[in-house]
């Protein structure tokens, strides 16, 4: 079936039958490694994709489901990674310094409590952005983002420091 499998893949067919078949799997292990389910899904989703782009590179003795399992681990992998360096990033924003694992979870609840604004300015700037630039991307002055950055980190920090 696998050889049927990989004929069919390569004309472009039957991705569903792939997809059904090999999901919950795919799901399990993108989970395990991410500890979040919707971002487990679309390590998934992404996977699937990618997979249909480079379907041509499958060596011809690698099985489908392992390609498929190699690609979901290296993408979870690397997504647990930014989301690690971005929480590691606010953290220095607010001016905590350290990076503290226990409360991974909480501070990701409490940055959904930002207001908007505040919210999109500190993602911004840890992703490098300066205050133009992210004035130009959430449609403000470079002197309201200052105001927003400035409100984030207080809170951030008010709200880790107890």
């Amino acid at each position: 079936m696998e050889e049927r499998l990989k004929g069919k893949i390569l004309r472009g067919e039957e991705l569903k039958e792939i997809f059904i078949k090999n999901y919950p799997n795919l799901l399990s292990l993108s989970s395990k490694i991410l500890k979040d389910l919707e971002e487990a899904k679309d390590v998934v989703q992404e996977a699937f994709l990618k997979a249909m782009e480079n379907i041509k590179n499958i060596r011809k003795e690698e099985s489908i489901r392992t390609w498929l399992i190699r690609i979901v681990y290296r993408l979870a992998i690397d997504k647990k990674r930014r989301i690690c360096l971005l929480k590691k990033k606010i953290y220095e924003l607010a001016g905590v310094g350290k990076f503290k694992n226990e409360l991974d979870f909480e501070i990701s609840e409490f940055l959904e409590r930002l207001k908007p604004k505040e919210r999109e300015a500190i993602y911004l700037r840890a992703e490098g952005f300066n205050s133009r630039e992210i004035g130009e991307i959430i449609g403000c002055s470079e002197s309201t983002v200052r105001v927003h950055l400035h409100n984030a980190r207080k809170k951030i920090k008010k709200f880790i420091e107890g």
